[in-house]
């Protein structure tokens, strides 16, 4: 698996927004084939990606801090202040049980942080997105977009959930989900975490001829080390 679609995914809107994560924290799984450098079909992108604990350890041996320009930082409802530096933030996720998430970093917006949580539902695999929000006001609404992940050799597909889909099982009273509707006429999942991962267990393996998925992005791995960038501007 892999967390390059988290900006991509996030930053254009696609997909259905949740208020609640779609993991708890023992659901949280490791693939050691997530940490790297990614980039998108076009090549004009890429993320460096790896978990909060394998890099609070990296920058502690190396002692470099990652960009991260601004402080406080809020993750959902957890406002963490660093210190001028990153592992205060990776300190505070291991303390709340998130060690076995991962950290996203846009390499060509290296202020632009996610997190990215990877379960297992019957045998299918997802990621949890959601935005470190660095700098924000700790009112600011934190949103999760979650989507199905397939992977194969070195390159990731991520398939978003399509609003268009959900809409017609709700008015065919297909399926009873919790949601309010946004001033923008989107969905807005309000549903607690076990009903999420119900929902997904149920309908996560339905073929893409069903209309349950909407758009689509691949990404391929460029390299086995999470380039992240650090103060001084480099790339490691």
């Amino acid at each position: 698996m892999t967390l390059s679609a988290a900006a991509l995914l996030i930053l254009t809107g696609c997909g259905i927004p949740s208020v609640h994560p779609l993991y708890e924290q023992e659901d949280l799984i490791v693939d050691e084939n997530l940490t790297g450098t990614w980039e998108n079909e076009s090549g004009e992108t890429r993320y460096a990606v790896m978990t909060v604990t394998d890099l609070k350890k990296k920058l502690e041996q190396t002692n470099e801090d990652m960009v991260l320009p601004y402080d406080p930082v809020v993750v959902d409802d957890m406002e963490i202040s660093m210190d001028d530096n990153v592992l205060g933030l990776l300190e505070g996720l291991e303390e709340k049980g998130l060690g076995n998430i991962y950290l996203v970093q846009n390499l060509g917006k290296p202020e632009n942080v996610y997190l990215a949580g990877l379960i297992e539902l019957n045998s299918g695999y997802y990621i949890d997105f959601t935005v470190i929000d660095v700098g924000a006001d700790v009112f600011r609404f934190p949103v999760h977009i979650f989507m199905k992940a397939t992977v194969e050799n070195d390159e990731i597909r991520f398939d978003s959930f399509s609003e268009e889909w959900l809409m017609g099982l709700i008015k065919n009273r297909q399926v009873r989900i919790n949601y309010e509707m946004t001033d923008f006429e989107r969905f807005l999942l309000t549903a607690g975490t076990d009903e999420l991962q119900k929902f997904v267990g149920k309908y996560g393996d339905m073929s893409e001829d069903e209309g349950i998925y909407g758009n689509s992005f691949t990404y391929r791995k460029v390299s086995a080390d999470a380039e992240f960038i650090y103060d001084s501007g480099e790339a490691e």
